[in-house]
C-alpha cells in the first residue's frame, strides 16, 4: 500500500520595514508531528528561511527565505499528498498563503492544513478566507495523527 506524502513546510518570513532583523530557527513542531506520522505516512520538511537568497523587498515589507519559485519546485519534486504549513507567527501568514496558492496550482487534490500557535487564535480568519482547507487548534501532535488516519481510511 502506498504511504501518504506528507510535506512540512516552516514558510518564509514576511517583515515591516521597522523590524530591524530576522530570526532562523529549527522548525521544532514541525519535527514533533513528523515524528507522530512517519510510521504511516512519508514525511519531508522544508525549513524556508535555509537559503541563500537575500531578502527581497515588497513595498514597506521585506521578505526573507525561499522564493515562490524554490518551493513550487521543491513541492512539485516531492509530490505530496498533504501539505502542513507552520503558521507560529504573524511574519508567516504572507509565506503561508502563498504556499497554499502554490499547492492549488500544481495540484488541486493537495490537502493544505495550516498549524501552529498564531492558526489556533485565527483559525476562523484562515478558513473563511480560504486560505487553508483545516486548521490545526492547540497542540497538534496527537490531532494531525488522527487527521492523517482519517486521510488514509
Amino acid at each position: 500500500m502506498k504511504k501518504t506524502r506528507i510535506l512540512l513546510i516552516s514558510p518564509p518570513e514576511t517583515l515591516h520595514q521597522w523590524f530591524v532583523k530576522h530570526n532562523i530557527y529549527f522548525p521544532l513542531g514541525l519535527m514533533m508531528l513528523a515524528s507522530m506520522v512517519r510510521d504511516i505516512s512519508e514525511v519531508k520538511i522544508i525549513n524556508c528561511m535555509l537559503t541563500n537568497n537575500p531578502p527581497t523587498k515588497q513595498g514597506d515589507l521585506t521578505r526573507v527565505g525561499m522564493s515562490d519559485k524554490e518551493i513550487e519546485k521543491q513541492i512539485k519534486k516531492f509530490k505530496p499528498d498533504i501539505v502542513g504549513i507552520s503558521v507560529t507567527f504573524f511574519p508567516l501568514i504572507g509565506g503561508a498563503k502563498a504556499i497554499s496558492k502554490i499547492c492549488k496550482k500544481i495540484n488541486k487534490n493537495i490537502v493544505f492544513v495550516f498549524g501552529g500557535a498564531y492558526t489556533s487564535i485565527r483559525y476562523e480568519k484562515f478558513l473563511l478566507e480560504k486560505n487553508c482547507e483545516y486548521c490545526v487548534v492547540g497542540e497538534g501532535e496527537e490531532t494531525f495523527r488522527e487527521f492523517v488516519e482519517k486521510y488514509n481510511s
